[in-house]
């Protein structure tokens, strides 16, 4: 077995995409989908998600992300391959099997009509392209691909704060300052569930990473670079936005970095990952929740009518509360 890539500081291009995703850092490094996991669950969460730090870790593969996978790498022109499988499903025998053997070797398994789906997205996202035109720089002859520009950059870079991260461009170009990702989803298109979306799916947090690797590397550009997501649907018609973020959710997704990353920092410094705190915890209503059913309250008629409980919820401390 070949010793593993290990990359120093800088922009890398022709990274295979597995030698990124076992991480090439020369030390163990924060990518932004553990910078997420650290955010969203413990440090612990992110240890164990971590392939250099995880003695156990495998990657997880699921097929409801093959056909966003395939649409990606068609879109991009770069990627690890896939293998289109002539079948209606996976339940077969020998669909089993050709599956796991492309997963075998490093390939994506696609069904054929997910695959069809896949250059559908790819071309409408090029359609996209085509009909805003300052975007047409992005563009050559290809039906699905974009050009002009570096796809899966590499970048690997000691943070602010001096931890060690690592991060990959979807796409870089033409100009320097223009950075471009990809984003597959089966969720509506339209404002307010993009503005959740990006959210809910950390996609502020993974934007203000990148910027930030990007101003380290590349400091003379520092506050011009210019993020984008090109957003596609993964069913018919296959509709495709080109969102770019306000100041504000940058600002906030670059608090919820800067947060990670040092608890990042001091984990690897301390060698300690810890988990949820060991003790009971007391979780009161939402905000949102106790709105939402007063007002049912006050719209509904029988609710002048209803018997509460006669005698309080204790909200005493749990030490004054004595043993169970």
């Amino acid at each position: 077995m070949s010793a593993p890539l290990r990359l120093p500081i800088g922009l890398h291009d022709d990274v295979p995409a597995a030698d990124y995703h076992r991480d090439p850092a020369e030390s163990p490094s924060l990518s932004s989908s553990v910078a997420k996991i650290i955010l969203a669950a413990t440090p612990l969460h992110a240890w164990t998600a971590h392939p250099r730090l995880n003695p156990a870790y495998q990657a997880e593969t699921d097929p409801k992300f093959d056909r966003g996978s395939v649409a990606h790498e068609l879109i991009l022109g770069r990627g690890a391959g896939y293998e289109v499988v002539e079948a209606e499903d996976w339940r077969s025998k020998a669909a089993k099997e050709a599956r796991d053997d492309a997963r075998s070797r490093g390939f994506v398994p696609i069904l054929g009509h997910h695959a069809l789906a896949s250059w559908a997205m790819a071309r409408s996202v090029v359609k996209r392209m085509r009909d805003i035109p300052d975007l047409a720089p992005l563009l050559g002859p290809s039906e699905t691909c974009l050009a002009n520009g570096l796809a899966e950059r590499v970048m690997i870079w000691r943070d602010i704060g001096g931890a060690l991260c690592r991060a990959m461009i979807d796409f870089h170009g033409p100009a320097p300052t223009a950075i471009w990702d990809i984003k597959t989803t089966g969720a509506l298109l339209d404002d307010e569930t993009r503005a959740r979306q990006i959210v809910n799916l950390g996609h502020d947090v993974q934007a203000a990473f990148y910027l930030r690797g990007l101003s380290q590397l590349m400091p003379d550009l520092a506050g011009r670079f210019r993020w984008r997501w090109i957003v596609v649907e993964d069913s018919p018609p296959f509709e495709v936005r080109v969102i770019e973020p306000l100041a504000e959710l940058l600002e906030i997704g670059d608090r919820k970095a800067a947060l990670a990353i040092e608890k990042w920092r001091r984990c690897v410094e301390t060698g300690l990952w810890p988990g949820y705190p060991p003790h009971v915890t007391r979780i009161g209503m939402p905000a949102w929740a106790s709105e939402r059913w007063l007002e049912r309250e006050r719209t509904d008629p029988d609710a002048d009518a209803m018997v509460l409980l006669n005698h309080p919820v204790s909200t005493r401390a749990p030490e004054l509360l004595g043993p169970y």
